[in-house]
């Protein structure tokens, strides 16, 4: 009598630790794991930048009117929804990353974030009034933090005593005088430099 040959099943390869998941760090939500779509462009703040990121803010989060732009993964939003922003509007254009982070939304029942699947462009024409806090991280060497600044200044879309907050590849080099923002906070993590900036 023949035996018949065991099929070993191979094991699927798992992604790395931490691949496909941002982590809130703090507040309301810590711990919570959610999702992230896999989008081209689409880069989560790593948890360093962003704990250091709110350490700055910490005594600015509460009861503030935030704005993140280009959310991508929501990471920043929702780490400054479960810090106690009134509220937060995150601005994604991708399709599939705008459904994911409304998903993302209704996993944890937050009542404080509004999710915007348009354009950030777009989005800044509209009537809006000025918020606490802008969170800016576009795509890199697109040339997106020059005209973003712009907009923003231009409509007043800052309020006086408010943050910008803004990543870049560490080789750009912007004069943030000509918008009349100084470098409050910054940090350097790899290739891309972080600023908090507020007005001169």
């Amino acid at each position: 009598m023949m035996k018949k040959k065991r099929t070993i099943k191979q094991k699927s390869k798992q992604p790395p630790k931490g691949s496909g998941f941002i982590r809130i760090i703090a507040g309301q939500w810590r711990g919570r794991k959610l999702p992230v779509v896999s989008v081209q462009e689409v880069r989560p703040t790593p948890n360093r930048v962003r704990e250091t990121l709110f350490n700055w803010l910490q005594a600015h989060i509460h009861q503030a009117r935030c704005l993140d732009l280009f959310a991508g993964s929501g990471a920043i939003g929702f780490e400054a929804a479960s810090r106690g922003a009134e509220h937060v509007v995150m601005v994604e254009k991708h399709h599939k990353a705008a459904q994911q982070l409304r998903q993302n939304l209704k996993t944890i029942n937050a009542d404080n974030i509004s999710i915007k699947n348009t354009d950030a462009y777009h989005y800044l024409e509209s009537k809006l009034e000025p918020f606490n806090i802008i969170f800016l991280d576009p795509p890199f060497r697109k040339g997106h933090l020059n005209k973003m600044l712009d907009q923003i200044i231009s409509k007043q879309l800052l309020f006086k005593d408010g943050f910008i907050y803004l990543e870049q590849e560490a080789e750009n080099h912007l004069n943030f005088l000509q918008w009349n923002l100084n470098i409050y906070k910054q940090t350097r993590a790899g290739q891309s430099e972080a600023f908090l900036l507020c007005y001169d």
